[in-house]
């Protein structure tokens, strides 16, 4: 089976580390090549791999480059990856703005495709109708689908695909150090959306309180739009005034497991999460989790066979009701032990890499097919 890949972005986040661990599992089932920007991570690790690239970069130096002119030079792209396929193939657009990208060319090509959509945001009419040009389209829970079904997706077209974690990489740390104060940790992109400033905010409520902890922010500023810099500056600036330097910002890490083994409790405060990576990551790393109830959340920590939750679900915007349950971890080892075990059992059992690789290609095929 030959698929050519569709990536709007050159660097690895969460997105991205989600289709490599797929890539790799589906090397002997699937002949991938991919379209991807001239240079960036993402780039290297497929020229790492061998997969063959064509490159298309999204931006011309500081401005985002028309979408006319994206599908056009994708059209040229598509009739050159023709000739040289000799049998079937698809595509398979990596995000939502690459879905939308691709959706009228493949319709007019007449070539089966896939749209991944991991994304819950408003759309336009004008999206949605090119969203819909797909053969199918791949929401990464049953709240992003919903959310965009909602919006006019055609929910004959919308499937749930799950991300997977590779549970040989992220896993409970057999030796762990106990650290004289507790660490608690939090990762994502410096943004609004991810919710680091109520992170924060939580941090000096303990703090208030008396209880000393060790926090850590893993992950860095990606936008330039200026409230996300205001909010770096912020953060930046209220790291330094913390009491001891108990608060740090360690910035893009090469090696995630090993930072999350390093934790004690993993707390994500985000506004929207469709369904969060690192949050299943910190699961299958055996984590007790303090998480927001947004998007997609509570179909990673709810368990099907109990209907009990494996993390403690607060609401956004709630700096007090996470220092409240980050408190009740604290005070009560018991409570974190079981929290991170059914954590680490679900991650394992729904959400592997393996589970998440099988259902992919299962719906390579159900594309191919139609």
């Amino acid at each position: 089976m030959n698929v050519l890949l569709v990536c709007e972005f050159g660097n690895l986040n969460g997105a991205e580390r989600s289709l490599l661990s797929t890539v790799d599992q589906l090397k002997d089932a699937v002949n991938y090549s991919a379209v991807v920007p001239n240079s960036g991570e993402l780039t290297e690790e497929f020229r790492r791999r061998r997969i063959p690239i064509y490159t298309l970069d999204w931006k011309s130096g500081d401005f985002n480059r028309s979408i006319d002119v994206l599908r056009k030079d994708f059209s040229e792209i598509l009739q050159d990856y023709k000739r040289r396929t000799e049998s079937d193939f698809l595509v398979h657009a990596n995000s939502l703005s690459s879905s939308r990208m691709t959706g009228p060319v493949c319709q007019q090509e007449q070539i089966s495709s896939l749209g991944h959509i991991r994304d819950i945001i408003k759309l336009n009419r004008r999206t949605i109708e090119d969203l819909n040009c797909h053969k199918e389209l791949a929401c990464v829970s049953s709240a992003t689908k919903a959310y965009h079904v909602n919006q006019g997706l055609d929910e004959k077209k919308a499937v749930v695909l799950y991300n997977g974690v590779d549970i040989s990489v992220f896993y409970p740390s057999k030796d762990k150090k106990t650290n004289a104060l507790l660490k608690v940790g939090t990762a994502g992109q410096i943004s609004l959306r991810k919710g680091i400033d109520v992170f924060f905010q939580a941090a000096e409520i303990l703090e208030q309180r008396g209880i000393q902890l060790l926090y850590e922010v893993a992950g860095c500023r990606q936008s330039s739009k200026q409230e996300t810099v205001d909010l770096e500056n912020k953060l930046i600036q209220s790291a330094a005034s913390f009491p001891d330097k108990r608060f740090s910002l360690v910035g893009q890490l090469p090696d995630l497991a090993d930072w999350l083994r390093s934790l004690d409790i993993y707390v994500h405060t985000a506004r929207q999460e469709p369904l969060g990576r690192v949050l299943l990551e910190a699961a299958a790393t055996g984590l007790p989790v303090v998480a927001t109830d947004v998007g997609g959340t509570k179909e990673i920590f709810t368990l099907t066979d109990s209907n009990a939750s494996s993390a403690l679900l607060i609401p956004p915007n709630d700096a007090q009701a996470a220092a409240d349950e980050i408190e009740k971890l604290i005070l009560n080892v018991d409570i974190r032990t079981q929290l991170g075990n059914r954590a680490k059992e679900s991650a394992a059992s729904r959400f592997s890499v393996e589970k998440a690789s099988e259902n992919l290609l299962h719906l390579y095929k159900s594309v191919i097919q139609r």
